[in-house]
């Protein structure tokens, strides 16, 4: 399997250091839920991927089993083991359904003091930079705070946000005190994980607890039979607490040695405190104790037994732990103290050693050479011995010094280690005399063996005077490292230095005039959006790259924009990003919606959602803030409101509430309003629905639009089954709600998508200007 896509949102040390940041009193009141007082234990440490990635391979989705290995066994993830792990305890509210009562509600009901400025959504470094600035401890920072916990730990699904739908888990402090964590935990992270392997190959990471929980239950679930298992009888709870940093990358090199799921392991799929003081780590080899510990096969098995009854062993009394684990630790710390001190000790004893044992030291100069080795008075002792020099060991200096570097022996340039004969006999009884005589017999020995065996190879040269070899052979030298211990054979040479690249002048985007009007677009700006689209696509890495983003959180990426150029279906993001430019081109007479909006009212239509009535405030006015806000903002801020229908998830239909008409306009490309009534019907009564509750909850008064007709107009047809999307963009842009001001056909439909993959990329509400200059640089070389 290939690396997966993005990145893992789990980040317990992005929690830890905010945790850290806390006041004392910030840490209080965190602690009065049940959440955060568990969490704010949780050792910080890093994110291990190979494990993580072995976990989810592992997985078998039909047994909803961890198989480590066939032959050694499987474990499982159940409710018990979160509260074994995080702590957390089982009782409280239903996530589940409130997810499915209040999720999507709160996506656009949220309180903006909790929303990013910039993009609308839950951003936690803004949420994070606001609880350390303010220090303050009231409800909306345990709101914060908690929002972040989901965010980073608990169900993280981005690296930046936090899902909007997870805000109705913190709307009331009722809630936020008694909801199930520990089942909105393991359950969230469970779906993940079967997601991702419902497929041969593992696309991308899932979202989730996944790098926690699944991570704690192999560390405490499968464990080695040798020393860095822990002690699992008397571990601290939650036992997440226990798998620190240092913990942790001792078991990371155990399994890099050894293999995930090999070795000799002990398979302990119950994990509860009254299990594993029941039965003790080390068990008798007969006594399973309800953990399955297997070995690799030896092959020698005859299958017959003995005949003896299996004995079992009794728990061992408290105290015996409590000593077993003490000794442990005990002798531990003793072998640590005896390694710190033994390096000084040994350093010690060469010094006392050097000093007695006739070794001189000698003075080094400046520079040496091959010639200066062999002359008189420099490298020799012609001249008499050197001054004898005491050696002292000095603790504090960091580098321990090489004695080969700073003495040598009385001897000759020719051998140089020779010990003098004098010196062998004034050591103490202390220290043996002689501990360097067996390596010098043996050194002179060889030295006699090669001067006798080439003395039948030289002869004597009458015009120079000097021995020379007779025989062809190489004359032998002895190499440099035995005449002088300051020359260094075949130093290393020094890697050439790489020439600096001469900087690039980038020119700014000052110097380039980027098109405020998306209508006066010339042909070399439609070419090189063309061009630009085309070749971002290219490569799958820049063609999930974003070409257009706006304000209010739209964006779209140059593979979704390329359906344009390509003569395929449109989505969604294509039709927002297109209304987002069209918007500020049309008149005041008509507001454009966004695709989504219709696929969020028909999906609350389809699941019969009502408002849920809040304990804390008696009008409910917060609870219907969202419909209050759509019916003034979009569906009466103007005469038209358009609409974008999507129909079955293949088809995309306009639909316009005509207020003045009192009516609902269907414009369809290519289906019979037959095939779409119930749709528009369905539209129609959730429009009604939000009006309702805005006449209900303020002094004002809208019509009652569930009795208004649907009305079909005529309009051109597409030929090609794919163009419906574009279509629509049309009948927003020409239809004025009496009739067509522009002529339109499937012939102009496709000779305009080039025109509208060039506003898309070049819209004035693009806030990617880097994308608009190379675009408008492109366009500049097409002209020339």
């Amino acid at each position: 399997m290939d690396d997966p896509d993005g990145g893992i949102f789990c980040d317990i040390m992005r929690w830890c250091n905010l945790v850290s940041a806390l006041t004392k009193e910030q840490r209080e009141k965190l602690s009065t839920c049940a959440v955060g007082r568990c969490m704010l234990q949780i050792p910080s440490r890093k994110m291990r991927p190979l494990l993580i990635k072995y976990m989810i391979q592992v997985y078998d989705v039909e047994k909803r089993k961890f198989i480590i290995e066939p032959r050694v066994g499987e474990i499982s993830a159940r409710n018990e083991d979160v509260e074994c792990l995080l702590g957390l305890e089982d009782e409280g509210l239903s996530s589940a359904d409130i997810l499915e009562e209040e999720g999507e509600e709160w996506k656009t009901n949220i309180p903006p003091r909790f929303l990013s400025k910039k993009t609308g959504n839950l951003v936690m470094k803004d949420m994070i930079e606001q609880i350390i600035t303010s220090k303050a401890t009231d409800d909306d920072f345990l709101r914060r705070v908690v929002l972040i916990l989901i965010g980073t730990v608990l169900a993280p699904t981005s690296n930046y946000t936090v899902h909007k739908p997870f805000y109705a888990f913190v709307e009331t402090m009722y809630k936020l005190h008694n909801l199930n964590w520990k089942q909105f935990t393991l359950a969230y992270v469970i779906e993940q994980i079967s997601t991702c392997r419902r497929g041969i190959y593992i696309r991308q990471w899932p979202k989730g607890n996944v790098a926690i929980l699944e991570v704690y239950l192999y560390w405490e679930k499968v464990q080695p039979l040798d020393e860095i298992a822990l002690c699992a009888r008397i571990s601290s709870r939650p036992l997440m607490i226990n798998w620190t940093e240092a913990t942790v990358g001792l078991r990371d090199n155990y399994d890099q040695e050894n293999g995930r799921g090999k070795g000799i392991l002990k398979i302990e799929d119950i994990i509860t405190e009254e299990y594993r003081r029941s039965y003790g780590k080390k068990t008798d080899a007969n006594n399973k104790s309800g953990a399955d510990i297997k070995k690799p096969p030896t092959g020698r098995s005859n299958g017959r037994s003995n005949g003896k009854p299996s004995s079992s062993k009794k728990p061992a009394p408290s105290w015996e732990i409590t000593m077993e684990i003490n000794m442990k630790r005990m002798m531990q710390e003793l072998k640590r103290e005896i390694m710190e001190e033994l390096p000084e000790r040994c350093a010690k004893d060469v010094v006392k050693l050097l000093n007695k044992s006739g070794v001189r030291y000698k003075p080094m100069r400046e520079a040496f050479s091959d010639k200066d080795c062999y002359e008189e008075g420099c490298g020799s002792f012609l001249n008499g011995a050197a001054e004898r020099k005491e050696f002292v060991y000095d603790k504090q200096k960091c580098h321990t010094p090489n004695p080969c570097d700073y003495f040598v022996g009385d001897g000759t340039p020719e051998n140089p280690w020779q010990v003098n004969e004098a010196a062998k006999y004034a050591s103490s009884s202390e220290v043996p005399s002689n501990i360097f005589e067996p390596a010098l017999h043996n050194m002179k020995k060889n030295d006699e063996h090669k001067g006798a065996a080439s003395e039948g190879s030289k002869s004597l040269n009458s015009a120079t005077g000097k021995t020379e070899d007779v025989n062809g052979k190489r004359k032998r030298k002895l190499p440099l490292k035995l005449q002088h211990p300051f020359i260094i054979e075949n130093p290393p040479k020094r890697q050439p230095r790489k020439k600096q690249t001469p900087a690039i002048a980038i020119a700014s985007t000052n110097d380039v005039e980027i098109p405020q009007d998306s209508t006066a677009l010339t042909a070399e700006h439609i070419a090189a959006a063309e061009i630009f689209v085309q070749l971002r696509c290219k490569t799958e890495e820049n063609g999930k790259k974003c070409v257009y983003k706006n304000d209010i959180g739209v964006t779209l990426t140059s593979q979704r924009l390329k359906v344009v150029l390509d003569h395929k279906w449109c989505t969604d993001d294509v039709i927002d990003a297109y209304i987002g430019d069209l918007s500020l081109r049309v008149g005041d007479d008509r507001y454009l919606c966004s695709a989504w909006r219709s696929s969020f009212l028909l999906e609350k239509h389809r699941k019969g959602q009502k408002t849920k009535k809040s304990n804390k405030n008696d009008d409910h006015l917060a609870a219907r803030t969202g419909a209050i806000q759509r019916v003034m903002d979009e569906y009466f801020k103007r005469e038209k409101a358009y609409f974008p229908v999507n129909i079955s998830n293949n088809h995309w239909t306009t639909v316009i509430m005509h207020i003045p008409k009192e009516e609902f306009q269907v414009l369809d490309s290519l289906y019979p309003l037959t095939q779409t009534i119930e749709t528009v019907r369905a539209l129609r009564q959730q429009i009604a629905a939000d009006i309702r509750e805005y006449n209900k909850c303020t002094t004002g008064f809208f019509p009652d639009v569930s009795t208004w007709n649907i009305k079909s107009y005529d309009m051109p047809q597409q030929k090609d089954g794919n163009s419906c999307g574009l279509f629509v963009l049309q009948c927003m842009e020409h239809w004025d709600g009496d009739k067509w001001t522009t002529e339109i056909s499937q012939e102009m439909v496709n000779a305009s998508r080039k025109l509208i993959n060039a506003q898309i990329v070049l819209a004035t509400s693009n806030l990617l200007e880097t994308v608009k200059t190379k675009v408008v640089r492109i366009s500049k070389r097409v002209l020339t």
